[in-house]
């Protein structure tokens, strides 16, 4: 073959037993839920607008550090952004394999919403909210 020819993958491609369920589906994360009530939207507010640009860049990269993925992307209604952390973090990481969403009228209000919620309501400990979704359905 060419040097240009790109190996092929074996098909189809392998998975871990670690990326898949009983059922043979790849999982998926579990979606945390965090609804803040008036209070607490308005001290999101007031978090943000005393906070920095610099803050929030602070805030993003600390978190890619600790093995969160980051998206923020548009939704049907203005922005969302998520945080997920990767199940190869690091062993006894707290929020591995589970998703926290936020959305918002501008993806940096839709930051901000995200890394309140993270940081000043759950303590980045999302394991609280995560029992109370499951109590919810």
């Amino acid at each position: 073959m060419p040097a240009t020819t790109p190996k092929q993958k074996p098909f189809p491609e392998a998975e871990s037993k670690e990326t898949r369920n009983g059922n043979g589906n790849t999982r998926r994360p579990t979606f945390v839920r965090c609804d803040l009530d008036a209070e607490q939207k308005k001290e999101m507010a007031e978090w943000a607008n005393t906070a920095t640009a610099d803050h929030l860049l602070d805030s993003i990269s600390e978190s890619i550090s600790e093995g969160y993925v980051l998206s923020v992307k548009p939704a049907e209604t203005g922005y969302q952004a998520s945080l997920t952390q990767t199940k190869e973090a690091a062993i006894g990481v707290l929020n591995s394999g589970k998703c926290l969403v936020t959305r918002a009228s501008t993806p940096e209000r839709a930051l901000w919403a995200l890394y309140y919620k993270h940081v000043a309501i759950l303590g980045k400990d999302w394991s609280a909210a995560s029992q109370e979704q499951f109590l919810e359905w």
